[in-house]
């Protein structure tokens, strides 16, 4: 394989964080949406149950893919970084670690969707917020660890 036609994992790294991002905060605002809705409808009204049922099949597509990713990068990349980036040990052992709390996190957003329509609407609004932002920081601190030497991984990992 030609040095131009070698796979580039840090962008793909960066391309698939901003794909999360999006998606979070998709879910945020179908969560205004649903509360908006809820709040401005009678109980006897249909729309609330289809609403809810959409923002909790989102939830969970977007948890299981955020799962799906830490995995990738815990068993694939980490391993291949550390070989290749001794140096990077302790951001990736920080990273580890941060993947551990992103699963309770996990855990918590599930959570704060399935009471979206029964809890508090403000309260709601602020966990998630929240959670946005410690996902956040920790896509942030990945990419400005491990982009350049991702990039510079065999297209063979």
């Amino acid at each position: 394989m030609s040095d131009n036609a070698k796979v580039r994992f840090g962008d793909k790294l960066v391309q698939v964080h901003n794909e999360l991002r999006s998606w979070i905060r998709a879910i945020q605002e179908e969560i205004e949406e649903f509360l908006d809705e809820r709040d401005k409808l009678d109980s006897g009204e249909k729309t609330v149950p289809t609403l809810a049922y959409q923002l909790r099949k989102n939830c969970l597509d977007f948890c299981h893919q955020l799962h799906g990713h830490h995995v990738t990068e815990d068993e694939r990349f980490f391993p291949a970084l550390e070989e290749q980036f001794p140096e990077l040990r302790p951001q990736l052992e920080r990273m580890r670690q941060e993947h551990t709390v992103v699963a309770d996190l996990i855990s918590r957003i599930r959570a704060t969707v399935s009471e979206a329509g029964d809890g508090d609407a403000e309260k709601t609004k602020k966990e998630l917020a929240s959670l946005v932002a410690l996902l956040e920081d920790h896509l942030d601190y990945e990419e400005k660890y491990i982009v350049e030497a991702m990039n510079n991984l065999p297209s063979t990992v």
